[in-house]
């Protein structure tokens, strides 16, 4: 008997550990402008959005925690390629959005697909979208209009208004969008160098570039340059012509 109370303060200890063990598990600390996800871990179904700042207490083996969102604002910064204007010229868009996450948002029967996207990686998603929606509303606009400074904020108005419509039940918050730099693909480029160095020639520089462009691929196909010679180099049986 001598034992007994021994035995006793041992399944004491082994309660409180235990009790203390379970306590640690189910005592959840959401802190500010985060917000807390839980599910149930047999069927992997959303049980709770526990935004913060507050101490929650979840049932141990009952429900997990399938991770944190940020819900501070934040900005995200891109540069689109594949876009083409509304006169077919191809161009890369420098971009920026401002948003934030509001998963308390998500429509119930849209939450476990949205926040699996949000968990996984938010910026992909709002990426996605904005280039998308940015693709659609350029190649409605010629690259002059484009590239026009009041127009731009038109379109990145309109572009706001679309990825607004499409984020609206995914748990995002678009708040701004701005449109930067345009950037022409480099031969878009020199074309349009090369189309502003011809309007500046006369007709006689013209058709000169011409008569060059015609020997410099007759040289070729022969395997040697012809170059004509100016009116000034002419020999004496031309000058003799002349005269």
């Amino acid at each position: 008997m001598a034992g007994f109370p021994v035995l006793i303060g041992i399944g004491m200890g082994v309660a409180l550990l235990l009790t203390a063990l379970l306590l640690r598990r189910a005592i959840l600390h959401v802190p500010d402008l985060r917000v807390a996800v839980t599910r149930d871990p047999r069927l992997h179904t959303v049980r709770r959005l526990i935004p913060g700042p507050r101490t929650a207490l979840r049932w141990p083996f009952l429900e997990d925690l399938w991770g944190w969102l940020d819900t501070a604002p934040r900005v995200l910064s891109g540069r689109a390629a594949g876009v083409r204007s509304a006169d077919g010229i191809p161009i890369e868009v420098e971009w920026n959005v401002s948003f934030r996450l509001n998963p308390l948002a998500i429509p119930p029967g849209n939450r476990p697909a949205a926040l699996r996207a949000l968990l996984r990686n938010p910026d992909d998603l709002i990426r996605l979208h904005l280039e998308d929606v940015l693709r659609t509303r350029m190649g409605e606009e010629p690259l002059e209009r484009l590239c026009a400074g009041d127009r731009r904020e038109f379109l990145a108005g309109r572009i706001r208004a679309g990825l607004v419509r499409r984020l609206a039940d995914q748990g995002v918050e678009v708040q701004r969008v701005m449109l930067g730099a345009i950037h022409p693909p480099v031969e878009s480029q020199q074309a349009r160098i090369l189309q502003e160095a011809l309007r500046q020639l006369t007709p006689e520089d013209a058709q000169r570039m011409a008569e060059l462009a015609r020997v410099h691929i007759l040289g070729a196909e022969e395997g040697f340059l012809i170059l004509p010679l100016p009116a000034s180099s002419a020999g004496p049986d031309a000058r003799s012509r002349a005269a």
